[in-house]
């Protein structure tokens, strides 16, 4: 029997993270995913206190409303889903805390959230480098304002010559819920003569010229395309810093749903 896919939702408990989790739910209803929400506090912002007397009396606070939050969201997409979801969150350096569940829980799907198109911001300082250079699976970067639909339709655009990898990377589930034809953007230098290969497979190319405005360029045509979801592959060149920075242009400009293919093939019995 095939184990359901694991999803762990970062989350900063901000107004965002219920569309971010909604968003999450709507792909774990059509991937068979197990969601599970995880918040980390900052233990600095919760000690700045006169004594420890306060100290303590501030956490113990932060604990009652931070598993009333959490509680609160776990009703919502009950009533709204009929799905269950679970959740924990910690209190002290947030990427340690966060490298410690990661180890703990392994999942397959790490989700995380943005902010204002002009503003990356989740829950922690660095915390995406470290999903990106600690985790082998696939990657979710959340959209507030790009909604996907349990069950309903995705239009899917694939980034880059990451067609081949598809039937390895990903979800096999999550085809049945994809769109035909496929969109594939480029950006290159140079193009070859891929036309004829791409139409075999139903998928619509577009190619743009590596430039200064590569990435508005894409913006565009993705919005243009009601992209629901970008699909991206793990860079293959070995140059982490530079991967982590093209990553986070995607992650601020493009007004997608961004999904990071991981390094892990999945079973399509």
């Amino acid at each position: 029997m095939k184990n359901n896919n694991k999803i762990v939702v970062l989350t900063d408990l901000k107004k965002s993270s219920i569309n971010n989790l909604k968003n999450t739910v709507a792909l774990a209803k059509m991937i068979k995913g197990e969601v599970h929400v995880f918040h980390v506090k900052k233990s600095i912002d919760l000690v700045k206190k006169d004594n420890n007397l306060s100290a303590l009396r501030s956490i113990n606070d932060h604990y009652k409303e931070t598993e009333n939050k959490l509680k609160g969201l776990k009703s919502l997409i009950s009533d709204q889903f009929n799905f269950s979801i679970d959740y924990s969150f910690s209190i002290g350096n947030v990427n340690k805390e966060i490298e410690t569940f990661l180890d703990q829980t392994n999942p397959d799907i790490i989700v995380l959230g943005k902010k204002k198109k002009n503003v990356l911001r989740l829950i922690g300082d660095n915390v995406t480098e470290l999903v990106l250079k600690k985790h082998q699976g696939a990657i979710l970067i959340a959209d507030k304002e790009n909604n996907i639909e349990p069950n309903k339709e995705l239009a899917i655009g694939l980034l880059n010559d990451i067609e081949e990898q598809l039937d390895v990377k990903f979800p096999s589930d999550l085809v049945k819920f994809t769109k035909s034809p496929l969109k594939s953007f480029h950006i290159s230098d140079s193009y070859s003569n891929k036309t004829e290969t791409l139409k075999e497979k139903k998928t619509i190319n577009y190619v743009f010229e590596k430039s200064d405005d590569s990435i508005k360029t894409l913006s565009k045509y993705l919005a243009k395309n009601s992209i629901n979801l970008l699909c991206v592959d793990r860079a293959t060149n070995g140059k982490k810093k530079s991967s982590v920075r093209n990553y986070k242009e995607l992650i601020k400009e493009l007004p997608v749903n961004l999904l990071i293919l991981g390094n892990k093939n999945y079973n399509l019995n």
